[in-house]
């Protein structure tokens, strides 16, 4: 019995896996594919959780080919994650344009060793002190700054209000 229920957690993890890259496939190409569609009008793709593209040799193929439409094609691709390191690859030569890196404290030497920029006590302060909002930042011409993201319409901010909670809101009880 133990031995059917190990092979049927197995079948259903392959199962799942295949599915996974069936739809990181497809969903790829419809990204490429609209980028391309047409060159006069600039298209803008973002993919959020973009590290899930990079944990198979496929998924970072596909990513490559979304990344290859780029400014030939007028299109701009908006990668989103969580760690600098999901976003390094050896084999990219594609110039991919602006990199937005905001504030993980885990990280500091790894955003500044992406960024070119020296591991020294001075630059790492500048990072650890950004706050939020705060970003380092890297356009397609290689140049880079500490940047604010200051978003002035309510219509907007209500937009990052993706966590539910019971708590009160401070600045609704002071």
């Amino acid at each position: 019995m133990l031995k059917n229920l190990f092979g049927s957690l197995f079948y259903f993890e392959l199962v799942v896996g295949l599915l996974t890259l069936i739809v990181m496939y497809a969903l790829g190409e419809f990204c490429r594919e609209f980028g391309e569609r047409d060159r006069t009008q600039e298209t803008i793709i973002f993919v959020d959780e973009a590290w899930f593209f990079n944990k198979t040799e496929i998924g970072a193929s596909i990513l490559m080919s979304m990344k290859r439409v780029g400014r030939s094609q007028n299109n701009f691709l908006g990668l989103i994650t969580q760690s600098i390191s999901d976003v390094e690859t050896e084999d990219d030569s594609t110039a991919f344009g602006t990199i937005f890196a905001f504030r993980e404290p885990t990280e500091t030497d790894k955003v500044l060793k992406y960024f070119k920029l020296p591991v020294e006590e001075t630059t790492q302060a500048w990072y650890d002190n950004m706050t939020k909002g705060q970003c380092i930042m890297r356009d397609p011409f290689g140049r880079t700054a500490r940047i604010t993201v200051d978003f002035q319409l309510p219509e907007v901010t209500v937009l990052f209000d993706t966590v539910e909670t019971k708590m009160k809101n401070t600045k609704a009880v002071a």
